[in-house]
């Protein structure tokens, strides 16, 4: 006595649902990892010659377990396929920008671009400039006027300093003739330490 599986019985073909009577053609049914293990012998094999993938070397028997086992190692191959494909259009997303066309721009693309653009904008900058009569003369005026502005405030730093070193000197002179008569020593703590020792 057979023991029923799940290709018998209730369990129904995922390609047999897909076809048009009379003319044995799937329509639209993709054969993936979900349902895989539900496909009939005849299924695999059509599947596994449209891929290229039979066993036509393979001298022994050709069971339902040995289509099957290559069925599922070919859906793994197309799974790790399409994920390596999608993780290279991840990492090109995070890298530059995907453009309206689907094309992807890398990051080295887009500094180039970019810099390219800079470029341009500054020729076209110049170009203007260079049109402009006085221009030049106009920029070296205003650096003519920055170098005065600039000698004249260190002119009035000089003299402010001068005044003020003066009237420091003089207010030393004057803590020196008021101070007690000790002198100060500039390396003594300004502090009683309280822990042993004896200063005075």
């Amino acid at each position: 006595m057979r023991g029923i599986s799940s290709r018998e019985g209730g369990a129904k073909s995922v390609l047999s649902l897909g076809l048009t009577e009379g003319t044995g053609k799937v329509e639209g049914v993709k054969i993936d990892m979900d349902n895989v293990h539900n496909c009939s012998l005849y299924e695999l094999r059509q599947s596994l010659m449209k891929r290229g993938h039979f066993l036509e070397d393979y001298k022994g028997p050709i069971t339902f377990e040995i289509l099957l086992s290559k069925m599922v190692s070919c859906l793994q191959d197309d799974l790790a396929a399409e994920t390596t494909a999608k993780l290279a259009v991840s990492e090109k997303e995070k890298l530059g920008d995907v453009k309206d066309d689907g094309t992807v721009e890398t990051l080295s693309e887009k500094l180039a671009r970019k810099k390219a653009e800079r470029k341009r904008e500054a020729e076209e900058r110049s170009r203007i400039r260079q049109e402009e009569r006085g221009y030049f003369k106009e920029k070296e005026k205003l650096n003519v006027e920055a170098v005065e502005k600039k000698r004249e405030k260190m002119e009035e730093r000089k003299i402010i300093g001068e005044v003020e070193g003066g009237e420091k000197e003089e207010q030393t002179e004057q803590t020196e003739e008021e101070g007690d008569g000790k002198t100060k020593d500039p390396f003594g703590l300004k502090f009683r330490s309280k822990i042993g020792g004896c200063y005075s």
